[in-house]
């Protein structure tokens, strides 16, 4: 992460990652398309299904969580 504080307000600071922090999250994101990819072939169609279901849930979960804790922070934008 590189910061940089604003000079027209020092109490802002604009966060970027670096070069090496975008490759690292490239790789992460191939890492995860290809294992989401390898889990789902070796299920059934019902198994996806339960699967998501189940992700749908912890996402929800994890959504209204940070709603309660983070009010006014966390935007309400959760409609997928």
């Amino acid at each position: 992460m590189e910061r940089e504080r604003a000079g027209y307000d020092r109490r802002v600071v604009y966060v970027r990652l670096t070069e090496r922090g975008r490759t690292l999250s490239y790789i992460h994101r191939r890492f995860h398309r290809r294992m989401v990819k390898a889990v789902s072939e070796m299920l059934t169609p019902e198994e996806v299904k339960i699967l998501s279901g189940a992700m749908k849930n912890l996402r929800d979960f994890f959504h209204e969580e940070n709603m309660r804790n983070a009010p006014g922070i966390v935007q309400d934008d959760h409609k997928i």
